[in-house]
């Protein structure tokens, strides 16, 4: 099974932040993830959410799939309770105390999100757990962005 790292500031596995749209399909194209679907701004790939702002990849999530394992600090993100996840995600950013939730949340300085914690999602586990249904990174483009969207500077 394939295996992609998060790595926060830099990509998911071969999908490189700040890459061009070409490069980010050819990347992924390579390691066996084939071009689902796509639209003006974003491309699917089998789980994998690719979002470009001037045709620069700024946006980069991942799904729990059958096809590989996305891993964080040692974790297979999608086989490891929200609520831990969440924790470790709060140690490593190192941005001081986080209030976890189960819809959303963006960590400040990895820029790395969390969305929809709940059982449905837990594929591995029988939906005995909760947990993440996404997992993503941005970049700096993608920060304003979320910013202008709350309102906030």
């Amino acid at each position: 099974m394939l295996e992609l790292e998060l790595q926060p500031h830099v990509g998911i596995g071969p999908a490189k932040l700040g890459a061009i749209r070409s490069d980010i399909r050819s990347a992924l194209e390579q390691v066996g993830l084939s071009l689902d679907t796509s639209s003006d701004r974003q491309d699917y790939f089998d789980g994998i959410q690719v979002e470009y702002t001037d045709e620069k990849c700024s946006f980069i999530g991942a799904s729990w799939s059958q096809r590989y394992i996305v891993k964080f600090a040692g974790l297979n993100v999608f086989n490891v309770s929200s609520e831990e996840l969440f924790a470790t995600l709060s140690t490593c950013d190192g941005s001081g105390e986080h209030a976890y939730n189960t819809y959303d949340y963006l960590f400040p300085n990895q820029l790395v999100t969390l969305w929809e914690a709940d059982q449905q999602y837990d594929r591995l586990g029988g939906e005995s757990r909760v947990i993440w249904a996404q997992i993503g990174i941005g970049n700096e483009v993608y920060r304003e962005a979320v910013q202008r969207i709350k309102g906030g500077a």
